[in-house]
């Protein structure tokens, strides 16, 4: 049972161009944009989620993001609202096509519980990560960036609730880098906070971003409730932030994740294409953008593949099922993980042929990822990169079978967009004591 209750969030104040503080959340921000946001304004969000030490290195980077929170909230930069609320949350943006889509959702509370409990993984996560959340958490006591989770609405019952109380003017707002729109409304009706609570109490939650973050809650709370010897459950460190969105919304799109060959090795072109027709129907291309249109025709969830080279046409490799393929993905995936598309190209591809391994080190040191399939095209031909291996997505009926079978899908199997803004709300967890 999800139990979801609104909160007080701090936001900046009204006063604030939030274009100007807003960022993406902190896993996708490289070093470099990590710098553009930080010279962008001082009081940009990034210096809270990914802080650096202070001017005089007296404090490390952690304690300095509990200073600048300390010192924002006492002046008045960030707000805390004065009742609880749910945070409804509009994202108007533009697909790597070209079209535009909408995604409605809203943000709360949600009580902490063991996976498996009403809320399902589908990622494996890694310590690092977790170890430096965890200590931004401890220095800070906030919570900068909502996990993502998804619900099952068939019938849209949820999302009309959210379409109805989003008929007035946005409370806040922000058009990020990529003109994407994200509007906020602070909901404190009590009929509609009960309606969308109650209704998602008896939902099985599935996570799409936001795995460490959680985990990071989790381990958190165990720290925190040894602390103070287990006290009832219903303390502010027994939840999380959390965004909720359904997963039969149109506008809940997972993109591809595409890969891009960046280790120096060079391949007989066309002995790997006569490789290849052992396992797919591989089929040349007029142009790059008709490789694309072609594979974005495909259902999501399709073993349908491009492979780009520098030089020359690009070709759409379409799986052909043999019973020797499915032993093999069964033998290295399992029966559920082994039909998503991005098991298929490592298990029948770019383990094989172009010498990657799953291991996601190595993966990080010889691949790029990249969800746009007209970006990833133009850095082969720009010769940035070696090769790329476009995909269709995994779909979100794959998505939920992974969760609910109690497995992992591989790295970047999922690309959700819009990435949820980090800096719209925060979520104080308590006021821990300065170092």
């Amino acid at each position: 049972m999800a139990v979801i209750r609104p909160f007080q969030a701090w936001r900046f104040a009204p006063r604030y161009d939030l274009d100007t503080l807003v960022t993406p959340p902190y896993d996708v921000i490289s070093e470099a944009e990590r710098q553009i946001f930080a010279a962008r304004h001082p009081h940009n969000a990034v210096h809270l989620i990914l802080p650096q030490a202070a001017i005089d290195a007296s404090l490390d980077p952690y304690q300095h993001a509990a200073r600048l929170f300390q010192s924002w909230s006492s002046s008045g930069i960030l707000r805390q609202d004065p009742a609880p609320a749910l945070y409804l949350l509009r994202q108007t943006f533009r697909l790597p096509g070209g079209a535009t889509a909408v995604r409605r959702g809203f943000i709360a509370q949600l009580l902490l519980a063991p996976w498996g409990r009403g809320i399902l993984p589908h990622e494996r996560t890694f310590p690092q990560a977790k170890a430096d959340r965890m200590a931004l958490l401890k220095a800070t006591g906030l919570q900068d960036s909502p996990i993502f989770t998804l619900f099952r609405d068939p019938q849209a019952a949820v999302l009309a609730e959210i379409a109805t109380a989003q008929r007035r003017k946005a409370d806040a707002s922000h058009r990020d880098d990529h003109g994407d729109l994200h509007e906020l409304w602070c909901a404190v009706d009590p009929e509609l906070v009960a309606a969308l609570t109650g209704t998602l109490s008896s939902h099985v939650l599935y996570v799409a971003d936001g795995h460490h973050r959680y985990e990071t809650s989790l381990a958190y709370q165990a720290w925190r409730r040894s602390e103070e010897g287990n006290p009832e459950i219903g303390q502010p460190y027994d939840f999380c932030l959390a965004y909720f969105a359904s997963m039969d919304d149109p506008g809940t799109t997972i993109l591809p994740t595409h890969r891009l060959v960046t280790h120096g090795r060079r391949w007989d072109f066309d002995h790997l294409l006569a490789e290849l027709a052992g396992d797919f129907d591989v089929t040349p291309a007029a142009d790059d953008e008709t490789l694309i249109a072609g594979l974005e025709a495909r259902p999501a969830g399709e073993a349908t593949f491009g492979l780009v080279f520098e030089q020359g046409a690009p070709y759409l490799l379409q799986l052909r099922r043999q019973p020797r393929q499915q032993r093999l993905l069964q033998a290295e995936y399992g029966p559920v993980v082994g039909d998503l598309p991005v098991a298929v190209l490592q298990a029948l591809v770019l383990g094989p042929y172009f010498g990657i391994s799953a291991d996601p080190q190595t993966q990080k040191a010889q691949l790029q990822f990249e969800p746009d399939a007209r970006v990833a095209a133009a850095h082969v031909r720009a010769g940035h990169v070696q090769a790329a291996l476009l995909t269709t997505p995994t779909s979100m009926t794959q998505l939920a079978a992974v969760a609910e079978s109690g497995a992992v899908a591989p790295p970047k199997a999922t690309y959700f967009y819009p990435k949820l803004p980090a800096g719209l709300v925060f979520n104080q967890v308590e006021a821990r004591p300065l170092v």
